[in-house]
C-alpha cells in the first residue's frame, strides 16, 4: 500500500535552511584551521619552519615559493574563487567573534572540495620530499 509524502511545509524549509547555513558558518572556522594546518605541515616538510601566523594568504604565498603545485589549488583564476578564498581567511576570527559573518553553502562547499585537493597535493608532496631525505 503506497502512502503519499507529505510536503514540508515552507516554514520547516526555512528552518531547515538556515540550520544548514549557521552550521557552515561555525564549520568554516574549522575549515580555516584545517588549511592552516596543511599549509604549515608543507612549509614544515619544505624549510623545516612553521611561520607563527594564522594569516592564510601569507602562509600560501609563503607555500608558493617553494612548491607552486599548490598554485592550482587556490589558483584565483575568477573573483568568485579570490572572494571564497578571503572567506576562508576571515573565517578564522569572524565565524569567531562577527556575528554577521555568514558563508553560503555554495562557498562552503567549494572550499571544501579545494581543502580536499590541497590534502591531496600536500601528501603527495610531502611523501616525495620526505622519501628524499631518506635516500640522501
Amino acid at each position: 500500500m503506497k502512502t503519499a509524502l507529505n510536503p514540508i511545509p515552507e516554514a520547516k524549509c526555512l528552518e531547515l535552511m538556515r540550520t544548514v547555513e549557521i552550521i557552515c558558518d561555525k564549520a568554516a572556522l574549522t575549515l580555516h584551521h584545517v588549511a592552516e594546518t596543511l599549509f604549515n605541515g608543507m612549509l614544515l616538510v619544505v624549510t623545516r619552519y612553521k611561520p607563527n601566523t594564522h594569516d592564510l594568504r601569507e602562509l600560501k604565498k609563503l607555500l608558493i615559493t617553494v612548491e607552486t603545485e599548490c598554485l592550482c589549488v587556490f589558483l584565483h583564476a575568477k573573483d568568485v574563487e579570490k572572494r571564497r578564498f578571503e572567506l576562508l581567511h576571515k573565517a578564522n576570527v569572524s565565524a569567531r567573534y562577527v556575528k554577521e559573518f555568514s558563508i553560503s553553502v555554495e562557498s562552503f562547499v567549494w572550499l571544501a572540495e579545494r581543502k580536499r585537493e590541497l590534502k591531496k597535493v600536500g601528501e603527495m608532496f610531502c611523501e616525495v620530499k620526505i622519501a628524499g631525505f631518506v635516500d640522501a
